[in-house]
């Protein structure tokens, strides 16, 4: 699911490594010293990276820059040319969908370029898969209250959420919502028993980063599930009144449509919230289309805010 033509949801952690939380202070370098691929050199929080990138990526129409934070990596695309009036940002989830990973040579390049030749700044930040724990989202949240500060971005944050990242946005999302303009999610997990399963969210299978794990026996988060589960928490969002967007197979088999977006939808539509979801026929986990897809572009990049900018954190 995590990844394009990925079929096991299981073997591809075999090719992370593995590194110890820390509270490092910020500090922002040139993308060209960064290595091929990033390290647990790089990081102070254990577990991570769990997904091979590097910061070497050039943009026709932006500059890449390495952000160094609380134990963790990010960067920021600065546009080269105007940019945009309301320093309207969208921050990419996982970060490695906008820069060349093992898996590829920036996946979402289609949506990244065109949002900088719009003026908007494009923004990541590793927490790895946190299948959206509450320590995973309090260190986006210290985050992006960095990168508004440094950068002088509007407060709140346009989302793209690609599969994992569906979890970690919407678990970032519903303790934060007063913080998220709009979500463009594709093929996103939003309930972790529909991925990754039960089992592999908390005790000794779990694949999320030890330094930003559930805290939680097995047993504890079976009796809580509806607490931590994005798709179980909705509602938030929905009376922030933040737009969403979703584009899903219907042949996902890792990623089913139905549990996780289809269920979105419907329960969303039920809290009086605005979901459109459109339905890829035929279409798998990690097909072409989703990058390239203009109506997902459309919604990233309209003009309209969710809500005012100008509300502070």
């Amino acid at each position: 699911m995590l990844f394009p033509n990925q079929t096991s949801a299981v073997g591809i952690w075999l090719v992370f490594l593995l590194p110890q939380f820390g509270s490092a202070e910020p500090v922002v370098s040139s993308a060209a010293a960064a290595p091929k691929y990033l390290t647990a050199a790089d990081f102070t929080i254990e577990g991570m990276p769990q997904q091979q990138y590097n910061l070497n990526a050039t943009f026709e129409q932006g500059v890449l820059q390495r952000i160094d934070f609380a134990g963790s990596v990010g960067y920021i695309i600065v546009p080269k040319g105007k940019v945009d009036e309301r320093r309207r940002w969208v921050w990419v989830v996982p970060l490695w969908l906008a820069v060349p990973s093992h898996y590829g040579d920036v996946l979402a390049r289609y949506y990244v370029e065109d949002l900088l030749a719009k003026g908007f700044h494009v923004v990541g930040f590793d927490v790895g898969a946190t299948l959206g724990s509450p320590k995973g989202a309090e260190l986006f949240a210290r985050f992006h209250e960095h990168v508004i500060r440094e950068y002088k971005l509007a407060p709140k944050a346009r989302m793209l959420a690609v599969s994992n990242g569906g979890l970690i946005t919407y678990g970032y999302g519903f303790r934060y919502p007063d913080r998220i303009d709009r979500i463009c999610a594709i093929y996103p997990a939003l309930d972790f028993r529909s991925w990754p399963k039960f089992e592999l969210v908390v005790g000794p299978g779990a694949i999320t980063p030890k330094g930003l794990a559930y805290e939680l026996t097995p047993d504890e988060m079976k009796s809580r599930t509806s607490e931590f589960n994005p798709i179980d928490n909705l509602k938030p969002l929905a009376d922030a009144r933040v737009p969403l967007f979703h584009l899903h197979g219907d042949a996902d088999e890792l990623v089913p449509l139905e549990p996780n977006s289809g269920v979105a939808a419907n329960r969303y539509r039920q809290f009086g919230g605005n979901l459109k979801l459109k339905i890829l026929p035929g279409t798998g986990h990690g097909g072409t289309e989703c990058f390239k897809n203009d109506d997902a572009l459309e919604f990233l990049r309209d003009k309209s805010p969710a809500l005012p900018d100008k509300q502070p954190l």
